[in-house]
C-alpha cells in the first residue's frame, strides 16, 4: 500500500517521523494532508561536521566529508521546512534551524532514579568503566584512539588503574587487539549493568562524534558515577557539567581528568550525586510528554490547555 493510500484508509490526526531523511523517503513530507512531526536527533550536518573533526578520521574521509557537507546541507534545510514541526537533541541546534515551529527533545535514560536504588560510591576502585555497543563504529574508534593515546598515560601514573570495557554487538573481537596492554579488561555482554557500575570508580566517554545526546551518559549519572567525556559527547548535556560530567577537550585533559578522580573519591562521589539529581528532575518521561503535548499544539493536533 502506497503512502497516499495509507492516509485515505485511515483518520490519522499526525504523522511522526524519526530522523529527517527516512521520513522523506517514506514520502510523508510531500503531502499536505496530514501535519508531520520530525524526530530529528542530531542535525545531519551536525553529525557529518563532527565525524571530519574527529582525530578518529583520515585525510581521505575528510576531504570526502566536506563535499559531502556542501551538498547535504541546502538539501536537509529545504526538508525540514517541510514539516510542520522539529525535535531537534539539543538547544544549539534548535537555534541553528530556528525556534518556530521546533523543540528540544532531550534523549532520557532508560531507567528512572525513582526505580532503584544506586549503588554506594566504590572509593577503594580503580577501574575506569566503558560501555557500549561493539557495533557502533564511534565507539570502537572511541575506545580505541583511548587506549593509543590516553590509556599509557593514565597507568604511567596510577599503576593501579584499570580500564573495563563493557557491552555487547562483539567486542570479545578485541580482546587480541588489546591482550599486549596492561590493565584492560575486555569484558563484551554482561547481565548485570548495576554490577558493572558498582564496581567502577568512574565512567569514560571517548565520543568524537555521532548522533544524539549520548545515552550512556545519562545512564552513568542514574548510577551514581561520575563521568569524563571528550567534549562533543557532552553537546546538549552541558547543564550536567560539574554536576557529574567533566568534559575534555584534548587527551591531555582526559588524562589528566581521570587521574585526578581517580585520586579523589570525595569528589567524584559528591560530583555523581549531584549529577543523579540533574537527570531525574530533567531527563524524566514527564519532561518528555510536556515536550510532545506543547509541539501537538503547535501543529493544531490538541487544544491548548488552559
Amino acid at each position: 500500500m502506497g503512502f497516499e493510500a495509507l492516509l485515505s484508509a485511515g483518520a490519522y490526526d499526525v504523522i511522526v517521523g524519526r530522523y529527517l531523511q527516512a521520513t522523506a523517503l517514506s514520502g510523508a513530507l510531500s503531502q499536505a494532508r496530514t501535519p508531520v512531526i520530525v524526530d530529528l536527533d542530531d542535525l545531519d550536518e551536525v553529525v557529518l561536521r563532527s565525524r571530519l573533526a574527529s582525530p578518529t578520521t583520515s585525510r581521505i574521509r575528510r576531504w570526502a566529508l566536506r563535499w559531502q557537507i556542501r551538498q547535504l546541507t541546502p538539501l536537509v534545510a529545504r526538508l525540514r521546512a517541510e514539516a510542520q514541526h522539529l525535535f531537534t537533541a539539543t538547544a544549539a541546534d534548535r537555534a541553528t534551524i530556528g525556534e518556530r515551529g521546533s523543540s528540544v527533545l532531550p534523549n532520557v535514560p532508560f531507567l528512572r532514579a525513582g526505580q532503584f536504588a544506586a549503588p554506594a560510591p566504590a572509593a577503594n576502585s580503580r577501574t575506569l568503566l566503558f560501555i557500549g555497543t561493539y557495533a557502533h563504529r564511534v565507539n570502537r574508534e572511541g575506545v580505541r584512539h583511548f587506549v593509543a593515546h590516553c590509556w599509557p598515560a593514565i597507568r604511567r601514573r596510577d599503576a593501579d588503574a584499570r580500564f573495563r570495557i563493557v557491552g555487547s554487538g562483539g567486542w570479545e573481537q578485541a580482546r587480541s587487539e588489546f591482550a599486549h596492554i596492561e590493565g584492560i579488561d575486555v569484558v563484551g555482554a554482561v547481565d548485570d549493568l548495576y554490577q558493572e557500575y558498582a564496581s567502577a570508580a568512574l565512567c569514560v566517554a571517548p565520543l568524537f562524534e555521532g548522533s544524539g545526546t549520548k545515552i550512556k551518559i545519562l545512564e552513568a549519572m542514574m548510577y551514581g558515577r561520575a563521568v569524563v567525556a571528550a567534549a562533543y559527547s557532552v553537546r546538549g548535556l552541558e547543564e550536567l557539567l560539574d554536576g557529574g560530567v567533566f568534559t575534555a577537550a584534548s587527551d591531555a585533559e582526559m588524562i589528566d581528568t581521570c587521574v585526578e578522580l581517580l585520586a579523589s573519591p570525595e569528589r567524584r562521589a559528591s560530583a555523581a550525586a549531584r549529577g543523579r539529581e540533574l537527570v531525574a528532575e530533567r531527563y524524566s518521561e514527564d519532561s518528555i510528554f510536556r515536550v510532545v503535548e506543547r509541539a501537538l499544539v503547535d501543529c493544531g493536533v490538541l487544544a491548548s490547555r488552559p
